[in-house]
């Protein structure tokens, strides 16, 4: 469902696909991913889909993450992100 039957706002709706790792605990725009008219969204760094890197690529931090690459850690939730008790992609200020 996307709106209700009274009115097109607020939007409601529930992401199901596969693909879809959540809303990392945020509460965010639909236009923050969908850039255009369409249910389907663009990677923004294609070579790295569908692993989280597909989308946060350009947020990493060489010199937060010594000896290794955006290519090396880039399903985030499985590589650079579970050894830390802070900086999960679980915790609620991840985004």
């Amino acid at each position: 469902m996307c709106h209700t039957t009274r009115g097109w706002l607020p939007l409601i709706y529930r992401h199901t696909t596969a693909n879809y790792p959540g809303d990392h605990r945020g509460n965010f725009a639909c236009v923050r991913c969908h850039t255009s008219n369409s249910e389907v969204i663009p990677w923004r760094y294609a070579a790295y889909k569908p692993d989280c890197a597909g989308c946060h690529a350009g947020d990493y931090k060489p010199g937060e993450h010594k000896n290794a690459s955006v290519s090396s850690l880039r399903n985030c939730s499985g590589s650079c992100h579970k050894p830390g008790p802070k900086h999960r992609v679980s915790d609620r200020d991840w985004d």
